[in-house]
């Protein structure tokens, strides 16, 4: 439409006619008719406003491009988020599977306890806190099963019930920080048990 409009002011400026007057004919001077001048005017106005209009055109369609790309890139980065969910899930499962399995184990851990109890030594006084086991005592697993102990002879020891519930899933040496304990004492009779610690 443009081109159109600058074909059609071409044409008029060909339109050119004698200038009246005497030196104007006597050097071959020539001019626009009024009619086209006006013309060139009005078509030079709308071919400007054209081009404005053709620019907010252009501004939107570059706009809406960069939405796409935008939209692009975002639906990329979503891709790579669920994908990173995905094996987030995927660890969680393996996870829970390998959380199963250990407390199927730790269970397999307490029978095997259970039956070792009946071998432990059935000494008097409470190796943690030296009172007199009452009640047959509490099988402790001196290093926790939670924490990958074995149900051994030289890992387990007879304990007073008020000490097993306190030590519970603690390591000897938490144990004896948590409640205060004389850990030398501690350990020389462990050591006289026969104990790994």
């Amino acid at each position: 439409m443009i081109d159109q409009k600058n074909q059609e002011i071409s044409r008029h400026r060909a339109n050119l006619v004698p200038k009246s007057g005497f030196i104007s004919s006597l050097f071959g001077i020539k001019e626009l008719p009024e009619s086209s001048v006006k013309r060139i005017s009005i078509l030079s106005s709308e071919i400007a406003d054209l081009k404005s209009e053709l620019d907010k055109i252009q501004s939107i369609h570059r706009r809406h491009d960069s939405a796409k790309k935008s939209t692009v890139e975002i639906n990329q980065w979503l891709l790579k988020v669920r994908d990173r969910i995905r094996v987030l899930e995927d660890k969680k499962v393996k996870d829970q599977s390998l959380k199963n399995k250990a407390a199927e184990n730790t269970l397999k851990k307490r029978k095997l306890g259970s039956a070792v109890k009946k071998f432990l030594l059935n000494n008097e006084f409470c190796p943690y806190c030296e009172r007199v086991i009452k009640d047959g005592g509490h099988a402790d697993h001196i290093y926790p099963l939670s924490k990958g102990g074995e149900s051994t002879e030289r890992n387990m020891v007879l304990v007073c019930v008020d000490c097993n519930s306190k030590k519970s899933d603690l390591t000897l040496r938490s144990f004896i920080a948590k409640y205060n304990l004389n850990r030398d004492d501690i350990e020389a009779r462990l050591d006289f048990l026969g104990k790994d610690f």
